[in-house]
């Protein structure tokens, strides 16, 4: 299968192959996002620096989650619209 951009792909791809364990991840201006499967709501995304969580990111009410680094937020958003997430 090819990759697939975007948080909608990613979960249409988890529907089709329920049957395998996978974390969507996609890796974009030198940060790593992934969208872990059986997260709490509301669907997010979190996104790490040099392996380190430094935000994580309100896919449905396009808002940073509590926690996340502000200093971040410029270049993880256009990450995050590179990525298809947003």
């Amino acid at each position: 299968m090819a990759p697939r951009e975007g948080v909608a792909d990613a979960l249409e791809t988890i529907i089709k192959y329920d049957n395998i364990l996978c974390v969507p991840e996609w890796k974009r201006g030198g940060y790593v996002i992934r969208l872990y499967l059986n997260d709490h709501p509301p669907l997010h995304v979190h996104v790490f620096k040099d392996g380190k969580l430094v935000a994580r990111y309100d896919v449905e009410n396009h808002v940073f989650l509590l926690g996340s680094e502000a200093r971040h937020f410029g270049r993880i958003k256009k990450a995050l619209r590179d990525a298809g997430v947003i």
